[in-house]
């Protein structure tokens, strides 16, 4: 991903890369219930203009709409501040993602590569703009 000198949060959750999307069946629940998420200190205007974010944007409440008021603070107390440079890559295409990304400033671009011809970066598919996440 191209990006310009912005903010970005992101919530760091470690899993190994998956090739595709499923909805895992047979999950322990006592592992599921032990995990402890990670923590970083925020102020209170920080806490709540993530929790803003995510209420008023329809796309964010597909993936949090439904979680208690204890959920979410865990989630939002493990996303931590990245300052992000100019023309840095937060992600390549074909590494492991082991990260959410909510814009807090700037722009973000999203290129895909459709085939192994594609010279890199890819095609643009998307920008991201304060308030998106990817």
């Amino acid at each position: 991903n191209h990006v310009g000198d912005h903010l970005v949060r992101e919530a760091i959750i470690p899993r190994k890369r998956t090739d595709g999307v499923c909805g895992e069946v047979g999950l322990n629940l006592a592992i599921a219930q032990s995990y402890v998420f990670p923590f970083y200190e925020k102020d209170l205007a920080t806490v709540e203009r993530i929790k803003n974010t995510i209420r008023d944007s329809e796309k964010l409440q597909v993936l949090f709409g439904a979680v208690g008021e204890e959920t979410l603070m865990k989630v939002i107390g493990a996303m931590t501040l990245r300052f992000v440079q100019a023309g840095e890559t937060i992600i390549q295409q074909g590494t492991d993602g082991d990260a959410f990304y909510l814009v807090e400033t700037g722009m973000f671009e999203i290129f895909v590569r459709r085939s192994e011809e594609e010279p890199f970066p890819g095609g643009q598919v998307m920008t991201c703009i304060p308030g998106q996440f990817f």
